[in-house]
């Protein structure tokens, strides 16, 4: 179940990084790169709370998963 829901997380990232720089323009890599901080820092705060506060290596995962997809979403928006 862990590795679907990442992968449903690097869509939803992907996607949004996607759409963001479609809305707003600029640089593909700085608005996938914003619109992914903002989910990543909505998620963590809730895998955070519902955790009691334990962070573990699988929520650490999350970070890397979250910014590479934001990002190749907004280059790829930019490219396309």
């Amino acid at each position: 179940y862990y590795f679907a829901v990442l992968a449903v997380l690097a869509l939803g990232t992907f996607i949004s990084g996607y759409i963001s720089y479609k809305k707003i323009g600029g640089r593909g890599i700085v608005c996938g790169l914003i619109s992914a901080v903002i989910i990543l820092a909505l998620l963590i705060v809730i895998v955070l709370v519902t955790m009691k506060f334990e962070v573990t290596a699988r929520i650490l995962l999350l970070i890397p998963v979250c910014l590479v997809s934001g990002i190749s979403g907004g280059i790829l928006s930019a490219n396309k």
